[in-house]
């Protein structure tokens, strides 16, 4: 468990955050920054480089469930998980509908993202790498 902490005043919360990571990929230092800036601690849950069952993600959310609607967890997702992404957000989705008051529901599900692609020649095959630089959470 890697727990990291800020001085920052920006910080989202004080809620648990679980920043989701293939532990086949790392953080990178951009990345790090950025979490470190928005959040006061995280938690990673490193994904099986095999990745899980459907199974295995169903349990876990039923674990998160109250968690989720208690709005005392989010989600980073660095690396994609494209079930957990679909499911964590329609319930983040159903939670915001439910409140009386749409604007003190918080986001819990949160994505990095980044537009800027360094093209490289591998083998003589031209591909595009995702850069190191220039990452947004969303």
């Amino acid at each position: 468990m890697n727990l990291k902490k800020s001085k920052n005043m920006n910080i989202i919360n004080e809620m648990k955050t679980l920043v989701i990571i293939n532990e086949s990929h790392k953080i990178l230092k951009e990345q790090e920054e950025i979490l470190n800036e928005r959040f006061s601690e995280y938690e990673l849950l490193k994904v099986p480089s095999e990745g899980w069952t459907k199974k295995e993600m169903d349990d876990m959310i039923s674990k998160w469930h109250f968690k989720i609607f208690d709005q005392t967890i989010k989600f980073v997702f660095i690396s994609p998980i494209p079930y957990l992404i679909n499911v964590l957000s329609i319930k983040e989705g159903f939670n915001n509908g439910e409140d009386d008051n749409y604007e003190k529901c918080e986001q819990i599900v949160y994505i990095f993202h980044n537009d800027n692609r360094i093209k490289k020649e591998i083998n003589g095959k031209l591909i595009s790498v995702i850069s190191e630089t220039g990452w947004q959470l969303l």
